[in-house]
């Protein structure tokens, strides 16, 4: 049997030189600001993960006269793609035949889709909206413009902005001087006779730690790069980021990429006659958006679209259909003067 011997203020003597609450509390800040990093990488992953999941995994190609569904990656340049409606495209090419819209605004922005005829070049991940076409495949895999976004992406991520190679210098020299301080510390107190010399030097080095420099900076930059690609705005490098805290003009070359990327009705100019229930009777049937939006401000008006009859779609043209028993066309003015209607007055619009 092994007895101690306890004072009855030994207990209150030895207390004093604990600090278990100290040790812990520096333990949880580290921990809770690697958490933090690994939750902001995280998120920046998820955009990128967005982006690549915006390319098919599998593809409908024509060989030996038949079409086949295969893996996407398996796609070579040169092959012909089927695209039918609702379909995205899993290569970059160049329509060989048909007609029909496409959706790129997951690409450029752009909340008008395009219409897209022989010859037209397509998007990888751009949404076949209407007819059914074929498109003979030129970039495929990474050299896919949605490839190289998510490369860009990557890049821009993984790339220093000139105050995160600022922090690094510090750091370069901050570290250096807090060793040698801890050193000349331990010796300090080894000279004076305490023991607990070592213990000394091993707070200053953990008081000193610079957890803002190696953690803060990098952090936000990949933040920052996250959230812009969640929003489909791809940022260059970090120094570009860090740039545009200082501007105090943004200059856009297009107006798509601020809009609510979805189009809507602002104004009726009607040219004879009630024509917005016909209207919305005929895109009722469509599935383009802007006869959505035609459809929506009818219903937001009180009108309930009559039926419509016959309908027909001429992919990049415009539509037809019976309506009431008259014959009703809506599209662009080419297709209407196409079908005997005098476009005079409306060119303006």
């Amino acid at each position: 049997l092994i007895g101690m011997i306890v004072r009855p203020d030994m207990a209150t003597d030895y207390a004093m030189e604990l600090y278990f609450e100290s040790a812990a509390m520096i333990v949880t800040l580290v921990t809770v600001g690697k958490y933090l990093e690994s939750r902001a990488k995280s998120k920046t992953s998820d955009a990128v993960k967005k982006l690549m999941a915006l390319a098919p995994e599998r593809a409908l190609v024509l060989r030996e006269g038949q079409e086949r569904e295969v893996p996407a990656e398996q796609v070579q340049a040169g092959d012909l793609v089927v695209l039918r409606p609702g379909a995205r495209a899993p290569v970059d090419g160049v329509v060989t035949e048909g007609a029909t819209v496409m959706d790129e605004s997951a690409l450029t922005g752009e909340s008008m889709p395009a219409d897209k005829n022989p010859g037209d070049r397509v998007l990888a991940a751009s949404v076949n909206l209407t007819g059914r076409c074929v498109i003979r495949a030129e970039q495929v895999g990474q050299e896919t413009t949605l490839a190289r976004m998510v490369q860009l992406v990557e890049q821009a991520a993984a790339s220093k902005a000139p105050v995160a190679r600022l922090a690094y210098k510090v750091s370069g020299v901050f570290v250096p001087i807090v060793i040698v301080l801890a050193v000349i510390t331990a010796v300090v107190w080894s000279i004076l006779g305490d023991p607990d010399g070592a213990a000394m030097a091993m707070s200053v080095l953990v008081i000193s730690c610079p957890c803002a420099l190696g953690l803060a900076t990098p952090t936000a930059i990949m933040v920052g790069m996250g959230k812009g690609a969640e929003s489909g705005v791809l940022i260059k490098s970090a120094e570009a980021l860090e740039t545009l805290c200082h501007a105090d003009e943004l200059l856009l070359d297009k107006t798509g990429t601020i809009t609510e990327g979805t189009p809507r009705v602002t104004d009726v100019i009607p040219q004879g006659g009630e024509f917005l229930p016909a209207a919305a009777a005929m895109e009722a049937f469509s599935e383009h958006p802007l006869g959505r939006a035609v459809v929506d401000y009818a219903l937001l008006q009180g009108i309930v679209p009559p039926k419509a009859e016959e309908f027909a779609s001429l992919p990049g043209k415009g539509i037809t259909a019976l309506v009431g028993g008259k014959r009703y066309f809506s599209g662009t003015l080419s297709y209407l003067t196409e079908q005997g209607i005098d476009p005079a007055g409306m060119e303006q619009y």
